[in-house]
């Protein structure tokens, strides 16, 4: 363990906790009786999403099954992009390894579960929340770990609207915390645990751990949780009950585990970031100025139970229908067993010593008939009004609920129901933008520096590759930008615009200067190519290669000097995605001005040498001009003396050294 680590522990494990202690048992008792009622709502409800009925002659309708599932496949499998810009210049390597960094780490971190959980969280209890303030920094990861929190078992500062509040922390929440189960044999091995001794399994009467545990169970027909002193006996893999409580105390926002009824403090550390806290709280449908909002069994649960109602109520009136109830003549049918005992070719005898009319023995009892156009109503109503509340119709849920329903008509409401998910895709893009944004500083805090190195796997078109990254490659003075997008969102966008490219390109084709190979790489990425396979299909020219060599140059203010013999727009091309120095600047103006000579002063180069889409040479029929290719530049032999030739005064390469002076004077 390190040192400094070893002191802080130390001096934790001797601080007097008795007024912290005391603050935090009035906060959460303050939380829990605002906050319990509500828990105790949600979880009742987990016995409608599983359609679990005591009474097995009653069913019930999967109605919030149905909606719920169907919201959060449309919302998992629409996943949010990230991607990250540098604030400054130079940023852009440290951008893109911090991309590839994502990529690599989305696996280690198992975002993919991670996000179901947060996800569906967020749908069922209207605000998903997860924990992300631990990094491991061992070998097979060395990255950040986050975790899920349970919201059943989380109480927070009653006057809070999120976690952490707009900018100025303005709705923050003051206080909260979860309660959780602590492994005896977990608390010895972790580092920062103390005063484990005589720890109870304590049999707390407001433990919303062991509500949500009982709950949970009764909802798939589990037996209750077992006592707490049977737990004592599992010794090493017993667990008692604690608490992880973040609050403000002597001026620090601090994280605290308190057990033994929350007597007792095991675990203290102050926050590494004190502008917020390392919760991220993801809402669905959020209201302003609330923490609830909306959920979707707020929306559906009372369809749901109505539903039930009714469809159990048809199939009693049809049971009566089968089996109604009947009047019989006493006096001539003596055995009441011949009627209710059913068989086939069965005779039962009656007495008619009268001579009655032998029909008026038995007949049904009068009974009010069941207006089945009125239940459908109901049933159809119910249902048509769940779906509207959750934008969730049956197209949607893969069934077609209407025959011979036009095509447009469908697909309309598929847009819009489409349009009313990426609303929620977005608002989801809120949660996650700060996702990442905390998986940056966590790395920036904890990335140990000359220490630590991080080997990352990118797969390419032509196999994997390894890139090994230090905290130098990855982090910046500036934490960089990052952006949220929607994948769905983002291909519908890429569709239109590629619609708009193929329609640009026919008319392109006409025009003989245009750069086709530019256009070209365009369209190969709005349809999703890598920049490596578009590299391999469109290899870059020796003159694309030379400006991409003199980028380097430019990028650290030095001179490059032009050459009339230059194929001045592949250079500019190039040239633009270098930083923005006086050398630069300079070098610019130089390409431009040699474009100028070559217009004004046509004399002093041969005839233009058409190229094909690959930067080579053809041969131009005279005959047949609108055979050649339309990438036809200006183009000089690399040998000749024509060079010398040039002007003095108009001579790109001093054009360059006068520009250039001056401002790399002014730099220094």
């Amino acid at each position: 363990m390190d040192k400094s680590l070893e002191k802080d522990l130390q001096k934790y494990a001797k601080t007097d906790y008795s007024s912290l202690v005391q603050q935090i048992d009035a906060e959460y008792n303050l939380s829990w009786l605002h906050q319990n009622d509500k828990i105790q709502q949600n979880l009742a409800r987990l016995k409608l999403y599983n359609n679990q009925k005591k009474d097995l002659d009653l069913v019930g309708d999967p109605l919030l099954f149905t909606v719920l599932q169907t919201v959060l496949a449309a919302l998992y499998d629409d996943k949010l992009a990230v991607s990250f810009d540098g604030r400054e210049q130079g940023d852009s390597d440290q951008a893109s390894n911090l991309q590839d960094l994502a990529e690599f780490d989305y696996t280690l971190m198992q975002k993919d579960i991670n996000d179901y959980n947060w996800d569906f969280d967020t749908l069922f209890f209207g605000r998903g929340l997860q924990l992300m303030m631990e990094f491991d920094r061992s070998k097979a990861f060395m990255c950040p770990i986050p975790e899920v929190l349970d919201p059943m078992t989380f109480l927070r500062d009653p006057k809070a609207t999120s976690v952490n509040g707009d900018l100025r922390r303005r709705g923050g929440m003051r206080f909260g915390g979860y309660e959780l189960w602590l492994k005896r044999d977990n608390m010895k091995s972790q580092y920062g645990y103390f005063d484990t001794t005589y720890l109870r399994s304590d049999n707390e009467m407001k433990s919303l751990l062991k509500q949500a545990e009982e709950q949970r169970n009764a909802a798939v027909n589990l037996q209750p949780t077992i006592r707490n002193d049977v737990e004592t006996n599992l010794y090493e893999n017993g667990v008692i009950s604690g608490l992880k409580w973040f609050t403000y105390w002597k001026g620090k926002y601090v994280c605290v585990t308190l057990s033994n009824k929350r007597n007792r403090v095991v675990k203290y550390f102050e926050l590494p970031f004190q502008d917020k806290w390392p919760i991220l709280d993801r809402p669905m449908y959020p209201t302003s100025h609330d923490w609830a909002g909306t959920s979707i069994p707020d929306l559906v649960e009372d369809k749901q139970r109505q539903k039930s109602v009714a469809i159990n109520l048809g199939m009693q009136a049809m049971k009566a229908d089968l089996y109604p109830m009947y009047l019989y003549d006493e006096d001539r049918i003596k055995n009441k067993g011949d009627l209710l005992k059913f068989e086939f070719n069965k005779f039962v005898g009656i007495q008619n010593n009268d001579g009655k009319d032998i029909a008026g023995a038995v007949r049904p009892l009068n009974k009010s008939d069941i207006k089945w156009d009125t239940v459908n109503f109901i049933l159809n109503t119910l249902d048509m009004s769940a779906q509207k509340a959750t934008a969730t119709p049956d197209i949607i849920q893969g069934v077609q609920s209407e025959k011979n329903r036009p095509l447009g008509e469908s697909n309309l409401v598929v847009s819009a129901s489409g349009s009313r998910y990426s609303l929620t895709a977005k608002v989801f893009g809120w949660s996650e933008r700060e996702y990442w944004r905390t998986w940056y500083r966590l790395y920036k805090e904890y990335f140990a520096d000359k220490i630590d190195t991080k080997v990352v796997r990118i797969s390419g078109s032509l196999g994997s590759k390894w890139r090994p990254l230090v905290k130098t490659d990855i982090i910046t003075d500036l934490d960089p930008d990052v952006s949220i997008e929607s994948v769905i969102v983002a291909e519908q966008k890429k569709e239109r615009e590629r619609i708009l490219m193929q329609g640009f390109g026919n008319a392109l084709v006409l025009e003989p200067t245009a750069n086709r190979r530019f256009f070209l790489k365009i369209l190969g990425r709005l349809n999703g190519m890598k920049p490596d396979v578009l590299d391999l299909l469109v290899p870059p020219t020796s003159e694309e290669l030379k400006a991409q060599d003199e980028n380097v140059i430019l990028d650290k203010n030095q001179l490059v000097q032009v050459k009339p013999t230059d194929d001045h727009m592949a250079h500019l091309e190039q040239h633009s995605k270098a930083d923005e120095t006086a050398a630069k600047a300079a070098h610019l103006v130089a390409h431009k001005m040699a474009m100028e000579i070559q217009r004004t002063q046509p004399e002093l180069f041969p005839q233009p040498t058409q190229l094909d889409t690959n930067g080579n040479p053809v041969m131009t029929d005279p005959n047949n001009p609108q055979g050649a290719s339309v990438m036809a530049r200006p183009q000089v032999p690399q040998s000749g003396g024509m060079v010398n030739n040039l002007p003095k005064s108009v001579n790109p390469t001093t054009a360059v050294s006068d520009l250039v002076k001056p401002s790399m004077t002014a730099n220094k």
